[in-house]
């Protein structure tokens, strides 16, 4: 049988990782062209605590048959399949590139994918701030919008959830 060496300087890159994630998003809520309530849900959202339809079959309020996304995935509804995975929703994150002109991958787990944005091509702090307001209005957008097909039946184009975005970020 072979021994597994401990490695300390992978142990130390994890926790810096874990370091910057958490850091940043601190830094990020403190953003002062951000709206409270939108810091609180970006908050939430990264702690798993927003009440996704999983969340809320997990606490027993939903039951097992109103699960599903209402993006139209036919998938669990969870935090990370509705603001990454649905091809509905996630479909915001390719324009937005677009729209700032910049090429990356698209990460599946919410922390990295603000981690992406906090570290983008673009490094002025300008740009860093403009990229934080975006990001949390994305997310602010996606969160309303599924409220919407939610309780009142609305269902939006992704190219009027994009003009409400371009709209919105003006704030």
């Amino acid at each position: 049988m072979k021994k597994v060496k401990y490695n300390p300087p992978l142990r130390k890159k994890y926790f810096s990782v874990q370091l910057l994630t958490s850091s940043t998003c601190f830094r990020a809520y403190l953003d002062k062209e951000i709206p409270l309530k939108v810091s609180l849900l970006v908050w939430s959202l990264l702690r798993n605590r927003i009440p996704t339809k999983d969340n809320l079959f997990q606490m027993e309020i939903i039951n097992n048959d109103s699960r599903l996304c209402v993006g139209g995935c036919s998938a669990v509804e969870t935090a990370n399949l509705l603001f990454m995975e649905c091809n509905f929703f996630s479909a915001i994150w390719c324009f937005i590139r677009q729209w700032f002109q910049f090429d990356s991958v698209h990460p599946l787990n919410i922390s990295n994918h603000f981690v992406q944005f906090d570290h983008s091509p673009c490094g002025s702090k300008l740009w860093r701030s403009i990229l934080h307001v975006i990001w949390f209005l994305c997310i602010r957008v996606i969160w309303k919008k599924r409220n919407n097909r939610n309780f009142n039946n609305k269902e939006e184009t992704i190219q009027q959830l994009l003009d409400n975005i371009k709209l919105l970020s003006f704030w």
